[in-house]
């Protein structure tokens, strides 16, 4: 009665089991860090556009806004109150994995010339961008083809 049924035998589904969870756990680490630096993009361009926004205030109102909330910038940007840091995430900093600790972005003064700039735990966004190497790795592979 038994013989004639067919399946798959626990060492098959075992052995499937066992791929899956390998494959997972390669892709995991690989997909946390493309989800951070998402939001650390996502976090660069806030702060950039704050930063947009605090000239067109300054040019306006001849005068630079009080570091402090950001909500002085409502006029210059749409839906301000939505512009929020991605609380208790990781993004990467300075090319480190860190948290972030705020609910909110803040304007401090940064700047030698006292102008505020737009903040996320006391960072501006160039440390939010990527390293900017040059294209030393690209021109160096070209060159050393070229003396050959």
């Amino acid at each position: 009665m038994f013989g004639n049924e067919r399946g798959y035998s626990l060492i098959e589904l075992m052995l499937a089991l066992t791929i899956i969870g390998l494959l997972a756990a390669v892709a995991a680490p690989k997909v946390s860090h493309v989800l951070a630096v998402s939001r650390t993009q996502k976090v660069a361009a806030d702060l950039q556009m704050l930063d947009a926004a605090v000239m067109m205030y300054e040019a306006e109102k001849g005068v630079p806004p009080a570091a402090g909330e950001i909500t002085v910038l409502d006029a210059y940007v749409e839906n301000i109150g939505s512009v929020k840091p991605p609380k208790d995430s990781t993004v990467i900093v300075d090319g480190a994995e860190q948290k972030v600790n705020v609910d909110k972005y803040q304007l401090q003064q940064v700047t030698a010339n006292g102008n505020p700039r737009a903040t996320c735990d006391g960072k501006t966004a160039e440390s939010f961008l990527p390293a900017r190497t040059g294209s030393t790795g690209s021109s160096s592979g070209a060159s050393s083809g070229q003396g050959q």
